[in-house]
This record gives structure tokens, C-alpha cells and sequence, in this order.
């Protein structure tokens, strides 16, 4: 399902600080029952994303690995919109949030 979220991407400067995100489209994979055993789900966004985010941006991929290998690969978007903040302070404080845990 294109609407099930697949994981959270850090936000920066934004309302809230986590933006969930959602595969571009449906996609099905059709694995072996060893394949499946051995399956892996790899996301990667580029982040961490700064406020404002909308809905729909397409921001990394998630692929699907067997034994290491890409059989699958489908973009990633946001899937819910995110206001900038207009504190210095919170931007600031999300700054070093970042810095320390990383985004």
C-alpha cells in the first residue's frame, strides 16, 4: 500500500520534527519462500529535510534487497506537510539536535 508509512525522515525547522514517508506508488515483489527468508528493505532519503515540507515531494528511495541484491526499487515521498517555524530559537535548537544525533 503507497499510503502505509515506511519510515520517518528528521525535519529541520518545522512544526513538527518528523516527517513520515510513504512509497511513491503500490509495489508488489514476487520472492521465493527462501528469498524471503533473506529479504531486506533499504530507505534512503536525503536529510534531514527542511521546513516547509508538502506533501507528495519525492525525497529517496527504498529498495528491496535479496542476499544483497537491488529486485526492487521505488521512490520515496512525504506524506504529510510540515510549516517552518519562525523562531530563531527552535532553528537553533533543532541545529543542535541535528549536530548531536545526527539527522
Amino acid at each position: 500500500d503507497a499510503r502505509e508509512v515506511l519510515a520517518q525522515a528528521r525535519g529541520w525547522g518545522g512544526t513538527e520534527n518528523w516527517v513520515d514517508l510513504t512509497a511513491a506508488q503500490a509495489f508488489k515483489v514476487a520472492l521465493t519462500p527462501e528469498e524471503q527468508k533473506a529479504v531486506e528493505l533499504k530507505l534512503t532519503y536525503k536529510g534531514p529535510l527542511i521546513a516547509p515540507v508538502k506533501t507528495g515531494v519525492t525525497v529517496g528511495a527504498a529498495r528491496v534487497l535479496v542476499r544483497g541484491k537491488v529486485v526492487a526499487e521505488v521512490p520515496v515521498q512525504t506524506a504529510g506537510d510540515v510549516a517552518a517555524v519562525e523562531s530563531m530559537w527552535q532553528k537553533a535548537w533543532d541545529s543542535a539536535l541535528i549536530m548531536v544525533f545526527g539527522g
